[in-house]
């Protein structure tokens, strides 16, 4: 949309073009000082949590305002957020070039996330949704396999420790660069991805709940050794270990 009103701001002009990013974190809780807006719990969210979306004003933050080129429509422009959310989803994957991905749910962001895969490499796309209007869409967008969970029988394996281990693996990637780029190295022990893998895997939801288990049980408390008043020394490289049940973080 267009801006109308400005408060207090010199990086925008009245009539600049802008598209909203709807979530807005707090900017005070643990989540939100380590950069995990995503995971804060007391954000709000223009369209859900306050009025907006379809309003006919809006009001916004500066930092949640992203000015682009007056050429773009508005069209266009609305899928920014969606395109990047889905966009981001993929990149956590590190896009999964030569794999196969399955996308759980055919809406826009879902859409979205399935041409994007497509971009980065991945060899097949499987869309699954219970409409069928939207996976006809999905054959129009690309070349992906729609399947209706409605009609087709899909039966998923459960996640064995070596498959639980690489998705350790793979959600820790980040960490360990966060880690680096603070002048240390970061190490775990086989156990200890089991214990982790234990506390972030459910029969029903698989690994969806790792993220929070990895926040939890290792991002806390490496967080709290570096900011203690006797943090590591630099270069030192700090190792997750299995403790029966817990995770400890120790300095080597």
């Amino acid at each position: 949309g267009e801006l109308c009103a400005i408060l207090g701001l010199d990086d925008f002009e009245i009539g600049d073009t802008v598209s909203g990013a709807p979530l807005k974190p707090c900017m005070k809780c643990p989540d939100c000082a380590k950069g995990n807006y995503s995971l804060c719990k007391h954000y709000s969210f223009v369209g859900s949590r306050e009025q907006g979306s379809f309003a006919e004003y809006v009001c916004l933050p500066a930092v949640n305002a992203v000015k682009y080129a007056p050429s773009v429509p508005f069209e266009q422009a609305a899928m920014f957020e969606p395109s990047t959310v889905s966009c981001h989803g993929v990149l956590l994957n590190h896009g999964a070039p030569g794999e196969y991905t399955a996308i759980c749910g055919g809406g826009t962001i879902g859409m979205f996330a399935a041409q994007w895969a497509k971009i980065f490499g991945a060899r097949k796309v499987v869309v699954f949704d219970v409409v069928q209007e939207r996976l006809d869409l999905a054959l129009r967008l690309g070349d992906h396999e729609p399947i209706n969970r409605l009609d087709d029988v899909v039966y998923f394996d459960h996640l064995d420790e070596e498959a639980i281990s690489k998705i350790v693996d793979i959600e820790l990637r980040p960490l360990k660069n966060r880690i680096y780029e603070m002048g240390y190295t970061f190490q775990i022990t086989d156990d200890a991805k089991l214990v982790l893998g234990k506390k972030g895997y459910d029969v029903q939801y698989g690994a969806r709940p790792l993220k929070r288990a990895l926040q939890n049980h290792i991002e806390d408390a490496i967080c709290e050794l570096v900011m203690s008043d006797n943090p590591p020394s630099p270069g030192s490289t700090l190792v997750a270990k299995a403790c029966e049940d817990k995770i400890i973080i120790e300095v080597e």
